[in-house]
């Protein structure tokens, strides 16, 4: 672990959240949360393992390599089948921030993960082999959660959204975590990913958000209409260019690689302004 004196302020910001939060009671929290709001089967919010605090991020903060790249997705999939390793790992606060700063690193997953590193290489210019995907995961893209609880389907109305953002620990912290990273980890670019959470973040975080949609036919197939949206995100006291999307590699969506590179250059293009 690098000495924290060394690190830049967000980082020891990010971690003080991180450490001050590890012995809450989120396993009473998310029980009363589902209690409240009534939510059961796929719907039901669910943690890492019972007890253990949400991910606030996926990514190593403490060596990132710049130009690096902020990814925003709605919330995890919950997998039971993996509480069962979480909770036999006995995390301390420090293994737990280490867990999620290097999970690419030892846990990869090629299907979600890919075609958003394919995208961000394209953005960048990078050429990246699929032996150095995981490791350019780790060190040049930070994965955050709008929604820091995991489930099976997140679909909210804007009302519940607002209460949530407004009276919920877990919602505020993820709040907070993206906000220090847009505003003092000087992203290159902030990728929304899924059309499902541009509409949320759009709820969420609507007044710091400068949007227009662009539709656009696709560069292997003229008569296939694809489309994004761009504009930035900005606070008081930071700013950052904005790049949201329907999830890749789908039929109606970018699917290809080509189609995918193609939306890596209107990044970059938005990127250069």
């Amino acid at each position: 672990m690098q000495d924290p004196t060394e690190q830049p302020p967000w980082v020891v910001e990010l971690r003080g959240l991180h450490d001050s939060n590890f012995a809450f009671d989120w396993n009473g929290h998310v029980r009363t949360l589902n209690e409240r709001l009534q939510l059961s089967g796929e719907e039901e919010f669910g943690l890492p393992a019972p007890g253990l605090p949400p991910s606030w991020f996926v990514g190593d903060i403490e060596a990132l390599h710049r130009p690096w790249v902020l990814v925003v997705s709605l919330n995890q999939a919950r997998r039971e089948g993996d509480e069962g390793w979480h909770d036999a790992q006995q995390y301390t606060s420090q293994s737990y921030w280490d867990h999620w700063r290097w999970l690419n690193r030892d846990w990869w997953e090629p299907r979600f993960y890919r075609p958003l590193v394919k995208l961000v290489s394209a953005t960048l210019g990078t050429t990246v082999d699929t032996e150095q995907e995981a490791d350019f995961a780790t060190t040049r893209m930070i994965f955050v959660e709008l929604c820091p609880y995991s489930s099976r389907r997140f679909d909210f109305s804007a009302e519940i959204l607002e209460r949530l953002a407004r009276d919920d620990i877990g919602f505020q912290m993820s709040a907070r975590v993206r906000q220090v990273l847009v505003e003092q980890a000087e992203p290159a670019l902030v990728l929304v990913n899924g059309a499902a959470a541009l509409r949320s973040i759009a709820q969420l975080d609507g007044a710091h958000l400068e949007l227009r949609r662009r539709q656009y036919a696709s560069v292997n197939r003229p008569e296939k209409e694809l489309w994004h949206e761009e504009g930035r995100y900005t606070t008081d006291l930071g700013s950052a260019p904005l790049i949201g999307f329907p999830f890749l590699r789908k039929p109606r969506s970018h699917n290809s690689y080509t189609e995918i590179d193609q939306l890596g250059l209107m990044a970059r293009a938005l990127i250069d302004g």
